[in-house]
């Protein structure tokens, strides 16, 4: 609802503790500056599914994730973009892509 008012979109980071490369992404990719400036319009969300519970199966299947970890991308008014998710690792300039062309296109 914040992003929503603030007009911005939203990127959804689903990991869990457990997952090796959820880390990978999260202490290359989405700490690496270029990844950062690029991303600085964006709200970032983390869903911390590290318990397998009936709470995080519920919300993986919301959101039909099949594994992790698992970004989704949102407009500022909440719809997810379609063909944009990032599933497992993505090194930067390959993500940084993805955002140029299946991501910031439909924004």
């Amino acid at each position: 609802a914040n992003s929503r008012q603030a007009g911005k979109p939203v990127l959804v980071d689903f990991f869990a503790e457990w997952c090796v490369a959820c880390k990978i992404l999260e202490e290359t990719t989405l700490s690496d500056p270029q990844v950062l400036a690029a991303m600085q319009d964006f709200d970032l969300y983390r869903v911390d599914i590290t318990e397998i519970n009936a709470d995080s199966q519920a919300i993986m299947e919301q959101y039909n994730i099949l594994g992790l970890p698992a970004l989704v991308f949102f407009t500022p008014e909440g719809m997810e973009l379609p063909e944009s998710r990032v599933l497992g690792e993505m090194k930067p300039d390959r993500f940084l892509e993805h955002l140029d062309k299946r991501v910031m296109p439909g924004l």
